[in-house]
Order: C-alpha cells, then sequence, then structure tokens
C-alpha cells in the first residue's frame, strides 16, 4: 500500500518562518479509507414530538425544601418549649419571632 492512499496527519512541534502559530498539517483526504464504503448518517428523529421532561427533579427538590423547611419548624419549636419552661415571657417572644 502506497503512502499516498493513506491519511496522515504530520505533528510539527517546531514553528515554520511563513506560519509561527501552525502545530497540526493534514495531508491527503479525509474523507474515507481506501477499501471502505462511505456510510450514511441515520436521520435522527424530530424533537418536535419529544415527550415532557421529568415531573421528579422537581418533585425531589420539592421534597428536599420541605424536610429542611420541617426540620427548621420542629427546632424553632423545641426552642420555643424550652424558652417557655425557663421563663414564660421568654418563650413568647421566641415564639412570636418565630412567625
Amino acid at each position: 500500500m502506497s503512502s499516498d492512499q493513506k491519511t496522515r496527519i504530520l505533528d510539527t512541534w517546531q514553528t515554520t518562518a511563513d506560519d509561527p502559530t501552525r502545530r497540526t498539517e493534514l495531508l491527503g483526504s479525509a474523507e474515507a479509507l481506501p477499501g471502505e464504503q462511505a456510510q450514511e448518517m441515520p436521520e435522527l428523529p424530530s424533537t418536535l414530538n419529544a415527550p415532557p421532561p421529568s415531573r421528579w427533579p422537581r418533585r425531589l427538590w420539592g421534597l428536599g425544601l420541605g424536610v429542611a423547611l420541617g426540620g427548621a419548624g420542629l427546632q424553632w419549636g423545641e426552642w420555643t418549649w424550652q424558652a417557655w419552661q425557663w421563663q414564660p415571657l421568654w418563650g413568647a417572644l421566641v415564639g412570636s419571632v418565630g412567625t
């Protein structure tokens, strides 16, 4: 097999005088290898009738937000109860700030 039939890529690490920014030069055709038939790409289906996006990510974010807010509410309620046990006025103040 002669070298004229192959696709060759010549890597140049040294710059030349005519183009100092050139790093790679492509020699020959890059269509297909000899003896290989060109294959047509199959047509991709259109996205006009694509199914709607999944609702699971939004549901998981909502669940996480609900758990975080619920935990914060429970903690605030515990602080309010402890403040009420210590002094009813302080418990009322902590509870009213939380609402």
